[in-house]
């Protein structure tokens, strides 16, 4: 860890210089994004902003107007957008290169490694001198960081959502409707009995939900982050990056006293999915289902291991958890069945001082952290955090279906229709939880060996509930597990 700490000693140095420059050049005014109401600092600078390849133009058309927006509000900044072919690249590329970029737009998820492994972002601490942080969704805020710091910025909000047949709902259960939120167990209820409607026959037309555990998504949303915990240190609490752990352990709702109480996530909502797989309440999506190696022999379940298979493998979910990106593509396929749907919440905590939350995820905006000149490194700082200003985030979000992070620009927007139609649906449900969210994938919390083995175990739950048998000893498993792996893999860096 000497490296790491020398690294964020050093980039301190850097943005230090960067602040005091730019008061001086300013009359001593704070070097960070300003309010809307006041007149924005002027200050010069060149910068590239990169796009990658892998985006699609939609995305580009849309940093067209917004560093048209930007332009206007900062004129003295020259700015060249460009496509790259990856973000890593255009952050490692030479000055003259066609690929080079100041800023550049990845993955959020890729944050941690662009940090902490190859050591290639600029701090952006400073763009939240002015923003209130309160305005941004806490998945969206807390992608970027990474040991309390920040080294990118959010541009959208992906949550996860529960999208439902609701033709083959009302069919079964008519009469029936859904309630406003319910906990893992009460959706389970409700999902069962949509198997006791078809008399439990196998090779029915439908099961329960898709829930997946080895969804990451799936499984952050699960993973309930506790929430006294949670005021001062964020979602990746469980996160020592200076020790190099995880920690999360079983902790059942109202249990006290005892070392479990100190637990910064829980494990209990993932155990209750797990146990649900046998009755086809719950169950993982269709690519897992769909490998041989997935499925094995159960003394346990005996004959009702065939029924379980053919139920799964025969029949569709009525409810699926998909991200918000993903809802386009499933109301493709529901049009194609020529059924209704919509959405549903997506299941909350039950668990007694544990938060109901959902994960999300976003792309980001980051600085190369070997940008050169002040001026340069000042703008690509100010670029960056015009992504949460109204005027930005207009700019970038117009005519596109994408949630803003920002909170007060997600109470309308294209994003709640899907090709123009559907208005009518209950959009408000992809916010659920949003003051709660979390980031969605393991990458935006440990690095990559660390994510490895994690998943493995969570994948080895999966696989014994399908079997009958009790993920715990596979999910508790993880904290021993993923520590011993980053610890051997970076015990020994810098």
């Amino acid at each position: 860890m000497k490296r790491l700490l020398s690294t964020l000693i050093c980039l301190a140095v850097v943005l230090a210089i960067i602040l005091s420059c730019a008061s001086c050049d300013r009359g001593g005014e704070p070097s960070s994004p300003t309010p809307e109401n006041s007149e924005p600092p002027r200050f010069a600078g060149s910068i590239t902003v990169g796009v990658p390849e892998s985006y699609p133009n939609e995305i580009m058309n849309s940093f067209t107007k917004y560093v048209e927006a930007f332009s206007a509000e900062y004129p003295g900044v020259e700015i060249d957008l460009r496509r790259v072919t990856a973000a890593e690249d255009a952050l490692r590329a030479a000055k003259e290169d066609r690929n080079y970029a100041d800023v550049v737009l990845f993955p959020g998820r890729e944050t941690l490694r662009l940090t902490y492994d190859e050591d290639l972002l600029l701090p952006l601490d400073i763009i939240y001198e002015d923003v209130d942080t309160r305005n941004i969704y806490r998945a969206s805020l807390e992608a970027g960081m990474l040991a309390g710091k920040t080294y990118s910025v959010a541009v959208n909000y992906d949550p996860v959502c529960m999208i439902y047949n609701k033709t083959a709902f009302e069919e079964l259960l008519p009469g029936r409707t859904l309630p406003k939120i319910w906990t893992v167990e009460e959706m389970a209820a409700y999902c069962l009995d949509l198997i006791e409607a078809q008399n439990g026959q196998p090779a029915t037309l439908y099961y329960g939900a898709e829930l997946d555990i080895t969804y990451e998504p799936v499984f952050l949303s699960l993973l309930r982050p506790r929430s006294e915990y949670r005021a001062s240190n964020g979602s990746k609490g469980w996160v020592d990056y200076s020790s190099m752990d995880v920690g999360f352990s079983r902790l059942k709702a109202g249990s006290s006293g005892g070392k479990a109480e100190y637990a910064y996530a829980s494990t209990q909502d993932l155990i209750t999915v797990g146990h649900a797989y046998p009755d086809c309440a719950f169950g993982p999506r269709r690519d897992y289902l769909e490998d041989p190696n997935n499925w094995g022999n159960s003394i346990f379940l005996k004959d009702r291991a065939n029924w379980i298979k053919e139920t799964f493998l025969s029949g569709e979910p009525v409810f699926r958890a998909v991200l918000f990106s993903e809802i386009p593509e499933a109301v493709k396929q529901y049009e194609e069945k020529g059924v209704d749907w919509e959405l549903a919440p997506f299941p909350g905590s039950g668990l007694n001082g544990f938060d109901s939350c959902v994960a999300a995820d976003c792309d980001c905006l980051g600085v190369r952290k070997d940008i050169g000149g002040t001026e340069n490194a000042f703008a690509a700082v100010y670029f960056c955090g015009f992504m949460y200003s109204e005027k930005g985030q207009t700019a970038f979000s117009e005519g596109r279906r994408s949630i803003s992070p920002l909170k007060f620009m997600s109470e309308k927007g294209p994003w709640r229709s899907v090709g123009g139609k559907y208005a009518d649906k209950n959009w408000d449900l992809c916010l659920l939880y949003a003051e709660n969210s979390v980031p969605a994938f393991l990458s935006f919390y440990v690095p990559e060996v660390c994510a490895e083995v994690i998943s493995n175990k969570i994948d080895r739950a999966c696989f014994e509930s399908l079997r009958g048998y009790d993920p715990e000893k596979d999910l508790l498993q993880i904290k021993d597990a993923a520590t011993a792996a980053w610890n051997n893999a970076y015990g020994d860096w810098g």
